[in-house]
């Protein structure tokens, strides 16, 4: 962890471990399942949508808003049924597609994200843990804060603030971690589709 911690901070987590840690641990041992909601605000227009995410290691699977995206860690297909197309795209693990999964932020945190200690609020989950992941070098992103339970168990929400001033703004109704799955899972066979589909093929 790159942030500094107080004394105060460590005889707490002496007690228990801290919730960040527990719940990045978890995220890198197990496979996740949540649904989301989000909003997009650039100050001048608002976007909205929901859907759900599987996820694992550096690969996953996410659907909503009319389109299914697939991620096997170095492909990613973006499947639009309606249109019938499907774009496949190289998928590189160094720089991960924070505006698809915010959640890959997570599996980087200790490497390359300052972090705030945590404030605690009392919720009718019980208590929730804020912290505030500032980025070490310049980029787009100008820092996330996260909400996570005490146990580490449940992410509850992830706010982006991008350099220009754009929030994007998850919500996660549900969250649970799973036994790891079938890497397969996360791979998207084209050859599944019928000769209407149009795809484009960017690797």
């Amino acid at each position: 962890m790159t942030a500094s911690i107080t004394c105060i901070l460590a005889v707490m987590m002496a007690a228990h471990p801290d919730a960040l840690d527990v719940f990045v641990s978890n995220l890198s041992s197990s496979a996740s399942v949540f649904e989301y909601r989000y909003e997009v605000n650039d100050g001048k227009t608002k976007l909205t949508g929901s859907g759900t995410v599987e996820m694992q290691d550096d690969c996953y699977r996410v659907e909503g808003n009319g389109l299914e995206i697939f991620c096997d860690g170095s492909s990613k297909w973006t499947v639009d049924r309606e249109s019938k197309e499907v774009v496949i795209e190289s998928s590189d693990p160094d720089n991960p597609d924070y505006a698809v999964n915010p959640l890959l932020i997570l599996r980087q945190f200790d490497q390359a994200f300052s972090i705030s200690d945590p404030e605690m609020d009392n919720t009718d989950e019980g208590k929730v843990y804020s912290y505030t992941l500032i980025p070490d070098v310049q980029s787009d992103l100008a820092g996330i804060k996260v909400s996570i339970s005490e146990d580490g168990n449940c992410l509850f929400s992830a706010v982006l603030t991008m350099e220009n001033r754009t929030v994007m703004e998850f919500t996660l109704p549900s969250f649970s971690f799973t036994e790891p799955v079938d890497s397969g899972r996360f791979y998207f066979d084209v050859s599944t589709l019928d000769d209407s589909y149009v795809v484009t093929d960017l690797r």
